[in-house]
């Protein structure tokens, strides 16, 4: 039971922080590019210096909200079982 609790708070959280990254990226590349839009690495109009900044931002944005949400989901859970240290 606690298996299936986990795995389904786990997949919650995935999507609440896909969310989250999605909307950041959005906000930052508006504030950098001063786009509405990022380019699409399919988009035949744009160059390789126009999509792989963007990508490389998406992927950076993507993978700090990822960690900051496992590290909040790993010290919330170490709170409510009441054991580890914090930090």
């Amino acid at each position: 039971m606690k298996k299936l609790v986990y795995r389904l708070l786990s997949l919650g959280l995935s999507l609440v922080s896909g969310m989250v990254a999605g909307a950041v990226f959005k906000g930052m590349w508006k504030l950098i590019a001063r786009e509405e839009e990022a380019p699409q690495a399919t988009d035949p109009q744009r160059s390789w210096k126009e999509i792989l900044p963007a990508a490389a931002l998406q992927g950076a944005v993507f993978a700090t909200v990822k960690a900051a949400v496992e590290r909040g989901a790993m010290h919330g859970g170490r709170k409510l079982a009441g054991s580890g240290r914090d930090g």
